[in-house]
């Protein structure tokens, strides 16, 4: 699952005005146009897209723009709020079927997970273990996990006597 945004709507707070809501109504679920075939999916039907934390129905947009192992949905829609009558259940939340770790600092979304597959990828695991280690506010970050990091960031290498990643 991959989820994403669009200039028309930011912030999740556009959604219910008149102009926006008339040029990008509900998100849609993204999905390659022979595994949509396959599984007897055509543009505008409804599906149920499942996760290990919840689940919800969505439309779907059929496409060759997608690969075929992926599903995209943009961010921001699906509210449960009824005085938003132009957005009032239109789409789905990404929220509901994604985990949410919040940064310590600024509070901003860190990191989502609950990817289908994502255990058959040991250093994917462990680069997720790394952003969620940091983003729950370790500063300390053991030899390997760290080298993980850098390798994975060169740019972000602090050095080595000094920084959050270095180890006393």
């Amino acid at each position: 699952m991959v989820v994403g945004r669009t200039a028309l709507h930011t912030h999740v707070s556009a959604q219910n005005n008149l102009y926006l809501s008339e040029l990008f109504p509900e998100n849609l679920l993204w999905i390659n146009s022979g595994k949509a075939a396959g599984l007897g999916i055509r543009s505008n039907d409804t599906v149920e897209v499942t996760s290990t934390c919840g689940s919800g129905n969505i439309k779907t947009f059929v496409t060759d723009l997608i690969h075929p192992e992926a599903v995209f949905m943009i961010h921001g829609f699906g509210h449960e709020a009824k005085i938003g009558t132009r957005c009032y259940n239109k789409g789905l939340p990404d929220s509901v079927i994604q985990e949410n770790i919040s940064d310590r600092v600024g509070g901003s979304p860190a990191l989502h997970v609950n990817i289908p597959g994502e255990k058959d990828y040991p250093q994917v695991l462990q680069a997720i273990d790394v952003l969620r280690r940091v983003a729950l506010g370790e500063r300390k970050i053991s030899g390997k996990s760290w080298s993980l990091a850098a390798a994975m960031w060169p740019s972000m290498r602090p050095e080595p006597a000094s920084g959050w990643g270095a180890t006393r």
